[in-house]
């Protein structure tokens, strides 16, 4: 990276949970092509994930590829408005 070429884009991926889904497959697979793209010399992206609920399949794979994952812990309906709202102070601290 050159001093005149622009920051890396940020991208922050806010997902219901990590298990074996389809949608977390894809999103794994994009942070997978991301990674790979930047470590070949392209701009990949500097990617992070919030995850509402905690853990899931596709956690570690995420955190091996070096894509930070937080987690807002909405494990129950009842909990949803304070895991929003823990997503809501990360993204403001990002």
């Amino acid at each position: 990276m050159r001093a005149d070429d622009p920051p890396p884009l940020r991208i922050l991926h806010i997902i219901t949970g990590l298990g074996r889904g389809g949608a977390e497959r894809m999103l794994y697979t994009l942070c997978a092509e991301s990674v790979r793209r930047a470590q070949s010399g392209g701009d990949g992206g500097q990617h992070q994930v919030i995850s509402l609920q905690p853990d899931g399949a596709y956690r570690p794979m995420l955190e091996a590829l070096g894509v930070p994952v937080v987690t807002a812990d909405a494990r129950r309906l009842w909990r949803t408005p304070s895991a929003i709202w823990r997503a809501a102070q990360h993204i403001r601290r990002e």
